[in-house]
């Protein structure tokens, strides 16, 4: 049983890392405002949701913008808009 949670333990850390990575790439929408940005950091998530459960994807979404919240200027407004909205998204 140990090694089966460390197992889904590790398999989360590492998709986060990759939705973290992912999340810092980002390109703006070319006809709408400036601040809205296209980033690929849900993909992880979703299949992580999928392999893994539902909770594992939501964990995945928090690690991944506590991580961006260390990174950025904003003072989580962007993050915890990111994270509720990623959140719905992973467990519908």
């Amino acid at each position: 049983m140990r090694n089966k949670n460390l197992n889904k333990l590790v398999k989360i850390s590492v998709l986060s890392a990759l939705s973290f990575v992912l999340m810092l790439i980002e390109f703006p929408l070319p006809i709408f405002p400036e601040f809205l940005k296209i980033d690929l950091g849900d993909i992880p998530a979703i299949i992580g949701g999928f392999a893994l459960g539902p909770f594992a994807g939501f964990l995945i979404e928090l690690i991944k913008n506590l991580l961006h919240l260390l990174v950025t200027k904003t003072l989580g407004i962007g993050e915890l808009a990111n994270f509720a909205v990623g959140a719905a998204f992973v467990m519908a």
